[in-house]
């Protein structure tokens, strides 16, 4: 009897600890992304891109300067490696069928070091309607970041009202 206590509280110990010790984004990337546009112009390249990430749980928010725009994403961690290697879906937050600019994304690769550093790595579709300073745009970024700091930079949710950075410009060119 006294064994089967001990396997318990083992395998129950075991547990908490993977829930624990899951994956953690938050903190400041560094990259760049890459980007095709469906009008036939060049690929371009982004270069010194900084992502800032908050996360809480599986969910996590984050802003580009790159696109100053709020984003919310869903973490999927590894089974073998939940402390360290996951995936992810993302999307824009205001991104509906109605919006002028809409993003989903994929990250296919995030992973995070004991010492802070990390990498994360995704694609992007994009789609904005044209205005007065943008034609329409349509079109697919390659986004590559590491993390540079592990400092929360309290990106707030989507849903705090406020899920906007400050505006320089809308669009990717």
């Amino acid at each position: 009897m006294r064994s089967k206590v001990v396997v318990t509280l083992f395998v129950l110990f075991t547990l908490t600890s993977i829930a624990a010790w899951g994956i953690d984004l938050t903190g400041t990337w560094e990259g760049k992304q890459v980007c095709q546009y469906f009008d036939g112009r060049k690929s371009i390249q982004t270069d010194n891109d900084v992502l800032r990430v908050s996360q809480n749980g599986q969910d996590f928010y984050f802003s580009s300067v790159l696109v100053d725009e709020i984003f919310h994403g869903r973490i999927i961690e590894s089974a073998q490696h939940p402390d360290k290697s996951a995936q992810a879906v993302f999307v824009e937050c205001e991104t509906t069928e109605s919006s002028a600019y809409q993003e989903l994304g994929r990250a296919t690769k995030l992973q995070t070091k004991a010492k802070g550093g990390g990498l994360f790595k995704a694609t992007s579709n994009f789609f904005q309607l044209p205005d007065s300073e943008v034609r329409l745009l349509l079109g697919t970024c390659i986004w590559t970041y590491k993390r540079v700091d592990t400092i929360d930079p309290n990106i707030e949710s989507c849903a705090a009202g406020n899920a906007k950075v400050p505006k320089t410009k809308k669009s990717r060119r």
